[in-house]
């Protein structure tokens, strides 16, 4: 499969726990935006993104992913954001809040967020496992293609048929 044809970012709507709730649910417990969340009136979450580079070409696969931080770090998040001064924050500490497909167990991961005045924060992954070893590394064409199929398999099944 050529380098175009393969997936080059994904992107996750919510913090797991907060995903999974039905509805009603949901919208009793959690208070979200595109930028910011808060579950169950004490767990808050900023939403960011984990670029992991391409070992075999230029660029990189991109997830845009949710981190839990504390709610000192999301007020100071927000209050920056509301005002634009997010070039006055510091670097924050947190941990991913969502399961990274093709990456067991990298919900909890300890994350370094790195606040960008102008974009989304970079998440920069702090422990040993297979994402941040990925993220050290680059992600080689073979990795790539597996987490395609990860992520896409049953669809191209489809494709198939048409």
């Amino acid at each position: 499969m050529m380098n175009e044809e393969l997936a080059h970012d994904i992107s996750m709507n919510l913090p797991d726990e907060v995903w999974c709730l039905n509805m009603v649910e949901r919208y009793r417990r959690a208070r979200h935006c595109s930028e910011f969340c808060t579950f169950d009136g004490d767990r808050y979450f900023i939403r960011g993104v984990l670029s992991v580079p391409f070992a075999y070409c230029e660029g990189d696969f991109t997830w845009g992913v949710w981190c839990e931080v504390s709610q000192a770090d999301h007020d100071a998040f927000v209050a920056a954001y509301e005002t634009d001064t997010l070039d006055r924050l510091t670097t924050l500490e947190g941990r991913l809040a969502n399961e990274v497909p093709g990456y067991e167990a990298s919900i909890g991961e300890p994350v370094e967020i790195q606040i960008l005045a102008d974009a989304r924060p970079d998440f920069v992954m702090k422990g040993e496992g297979d994402l941040a070893q990925e993220q050290r590394e680059g992600l080689t064409l073979e990795r790539h293609e597996e987490l395609h199929d990860i992520l896409f398999g049953d669809d191209e099944e489809f494709e198939d048929e048409e």
